[in-house]
């Protein structure tokens, strides 16, 4: 363990409660809490449903309920009362960790026993702890996701498939023990609980984990990359953006320790990422991943000559594209991409009709279209369900979108299908303006030389801004039933 290699190394850092935790102080936490877990009968095979606050309790959960043997289930501190119902219904926990007023405001009858009150010290801890590791195979996390299927659920993650992404992850990138990690994504999605909390930790690092991203959050980021000396941070484009437009504003900004980070969860623009590496002093990995494969599967590169909207290449998993035939396509064709290796999700939690639908001898399908180039770089054109069927010809949004985001006058753009009567879907845009909106016409004739006919949008909307979620994916069926509905 790095406690017993390194037991005065920070391991955590929390700014908002200054407070650093050693290797051998984040140790001891989690021993304690895995003591307190089987005092309540947490044994392995268990689930203990944590809230995913990221304080200090958070962290220990995690590794404590691994030191039990049970898998940790990742409840969001954003979730509504109805969803950490249906939360603890699914996974039906040995115990939930958290702030007791919080769960109880939420889970009215939660019984007291089931509850580890994270308002209170652990006082009383039992002892000894009797370790009881999980096997490879045992469940270590779950994840609730709508993912490739649309619908809530679980994902379950082995800890041969969470041990496997991180190792992964580490080989590929050039990570310096003791190197210092900032944590500002969600704890209850694999991008930020996987790459940004555990992997640092794994490679003997210290992870600054920041309180949840807001609107004092760009100006914050550059304070504690100064403070702390901060030199990896993994975020989605809209960050990225608040982040690069927050550095010009802001005095005495040094930013000379970041080396490089990451984006993910959503493609990052060809400019924003130029910004970061010429201005910044920071190249960005542009990476490409999902949950039920425990987070990324292709790896961006630094160098300059990546070829413009891809997100990487793969590494320690295998990645293909096929058709609607199941038949794999050559470099170059466009399909669903599948992905395969020890990574795979071991299922959906209780689910075996849905876990049949995504994994089918041993393949993950994504759900997303893409391709493969020549160099095996990987390159997304959308979602098979938000695809938009012109007369059976098919646009990918994102294919769509890549080529708006150049035209002045677009700030953010978002692509959808719109019904017609005489083709079926015709592609429509809603746009966030930078000063003075392009009209449909200049747009169509922006993108005559570079797109099919077919593909060219017949619809254009101004908005204020796009519907995402906590990661900054477009919700693009809430955006299309919106502006649908506004037009007829």
């Amino acid at each position: 363990m790095r406690a017993e290699k390194s037991p005065d190394a920070t391991a955590l850092i929390f700014p908002d409660r200054d407070l650093v935790l050693t290797y051998a102080e984040l140790r001891d936490r989690a021993q304690s809490m895995a003591a307190v877990m089987q005092a309540r009968g947490v044994s392995r095979g268990d689930l203990v449903l944590a809230v995913t606050d990221r304080s200090p309790d958070f962290c220990a959960a995690v590794w404590g309920a691994w030191l039990c043997g049970a898998a940790a289930a990742m409840l969001s501190v954003d979730a509504a009362s109805d969803e950490c119902r249906w939360a603890l219904d699914l996974t039906q926990p040995a115990v939930v960790v958290g702030s007791g007023d919080w769960l109880r405001a939420r889970l009215p009858g939660l019984p007291e026993n089931q509850l580890i009150d994270t308002d209170n010290p652990l006082a009383d801890v039992p002892a000894p702890l009797t370790p009881s590791l999980p096997a490879p195979d045992d469940p270590a996390l779950i994840m609730f996701t709508s993912g490739t299927t649309g619908e809530p659920k679980g994902v379950v993650q082995s800890q041969r498939a969470v041990h496997a992404s991180m190792s992964n992850c580490v080989r590929h990138f050039a990570f310096a023990e003791g190197a210092v990690m900032l944590s500002l994504l969600p704890h209850s999605h694999t991008h930020g609980l996987l790459m940004t909390l555990l992997s640092p930790v794994y490679y003997g690092g210290a992870v600054v984990v920041d309180k949840a991203f807001d609107a004092f959050g760009a100006a914050r980021f550059w304070e504690l990359v100064d403070r702390y000396r901060i030199n990896h941070f993994s975020s989605v484009p809209g960050i990225l953006e608040l982040l690069a437009g927050m550095r010009g504003r802001i005095e005495n900004v040094r930013g000379d320790s970041l080396r490089f980070a990451f984006c993910a969860s959503a493609p990052l623009g060809a400019e924003l990422r130029r910004w970061w590496r010429n201005e910044a002093g920071c190249p960005i990995a542009d990476n490409y991943g999902l949950t039920e494969v425990a987070s990324w599967v292709t790896y961006g590169s630094f160098d300059a000559d990546q070829p413009e909207s891809t997100v990487g290449r793969p590494d320690g998993m295998v990645v293909e594209i096929i058709d609607e035939n199941g038949r794999v396509l050559p470099a170059g064709q466009s399909g669903e991409v599948i992905v395969r290796g020890t990574q795979t999700m071991s299922g959906y939690l209780n689910d075996s009709a849905r876990t049949a639908q995504v994994l089918r001898d041993g393949a993950i399908y994504t759900g997303d279209l893409g391709l493969l180039d020549e160099q095996g770089w990987l390159r997304l054109i959308g979602r098979i369900k938000e695809i938009i069927n012109v007369s059976g010809q098919k646009v990918g949004p994102i294919e769509l979108e890549r080529f708006v985001r150049d035209i002045p006058g677009v700030a953010e753009v978002a692509a959808f299908p719109y019904p017609d009567a005489h083709y079926g879907e015709v592609p429509a845009l809603a746009v966030v303006p930078d000063g003075a909106p392009p009209t449909l016409a200049e747009v169509r004739a922006a993108l005559s030389d570079k797109l099919a006919a077919y593909k060219l949008p017949r619809k254009l909307f101004v908005v204020d801004l796009l519907p995402k979620n906590k990661l900054g994916k477009i919700k693009r069926g809430e955006l299309a039933e919106m502006l649908v509905s506004r037009s007829t």
